[in-house]
């Protein structure tokens, strides 16, 4: 696995301009962007039910929630069904973090969320290929969590102020952030939410730092975009049938 993100596919092959992400996103007239929001959203818990059900480390969690996001950026939902397609990305994420697990654990960790899942270990395998195929066969994938511990020690940031700052960058898989900026740059914007959110001034030590303020503040509001939108998100499942149902016509 490349250690350097300004090399790897993650940086020069999975990373889009605002622009390019609405262009991609009407690819699939079926779905308004609101409607998209919650697909991506339930199907984003599916994958984190899924996850600790099976006892996985958040970062494993984390990586196929991006593969889910990657495989939609080529492909869309009308076209491959993202019940079996998030589990898969799961299964993925599990061999690609050196966290292997049988197919056979998963799907019964599946049937917890959703007990009449119609899928067999066989459709895992062949989606697994697909899925890879997908991804250009680039599974290289940076997380927030590395850059925001160095910068809280930077800032002399105590534990709970960085278990907030986590928690925060955990958040951002339900937006497209991840694939609009490098995650050292959402890192910061983790920070200095929680810096605001604990009266700590963020402007110094931002300053200091070789990065666009302006790109800090693009994604510090989305983020809080994000957590307004709350309320919305917890209709998700009361509304995922009737988007569903759209899917499948």
């Amino acid at each position: 696995m490349s250690a350097n993100l300004w090399i790897s596919s993650h940086c020069n092959k999975w990373l889009y301009s605002a622009k390019e992400l609405e262009n991609i996103q009407k690819k699939d007239q079926n779905l308004s962007k609101e409607e998209m929001d919650h697909f991506y959203f339930y199907f984003n818990e599916l994958i984190s039910v899924v996850g600790k059900e099976i006892n996985t480390r958040q970062k494993v969690i984390s990586t196929a929630k991006i593969f889910f996001r990657r495989f939609y950026v080529r492909n869309t939902p009308t076209s491959y069904d993202p019940w079996i397609v998030a589990p898969t990305c799961l299964y993925l994420s599990c061999k690609t973090e050196e966290m292997r697990i049988k197919a056979r654990i998963l799907r019964n960790a599946v049937f917890a969320f959703a007990c009449d899942w119609p899928y067999t270990c066989k459709d895992l395998f062949n989606c697994e290929k697909y899925l890879i195929k997908s991804l250009d066969f680039s599974l290289i994938v940076f997380h927030p969590y590395r850059p925001l511990l160095h910068y809280s020690k930077e800032i002399n940031f105590p534990t709970e102020h960085i278990e907030i700052a986590t928690a925060v960058a955990n958040d951002c898989y339900h937006t497209d952030l991840y694939l609009q900026f490098p995650p050292y740059l959402i890192a910061i914007a983790c920070l200095y939410i929680t810096c605001v959110k604990n009266r700590i001034d963020p402007l110094k030590w931002i300053a200091d730092l070789s990065v666009s303020i302006d790109e800090v503040a693009f994604i510090t509001s989305k983020i809080l975009k994000f957590y307004k939108k709350s309320e919305e998100f917890s209709k998700t499942n009361q509304i995922i049938d009737k988007i569903l149902e759209k899917l499948s016509k």
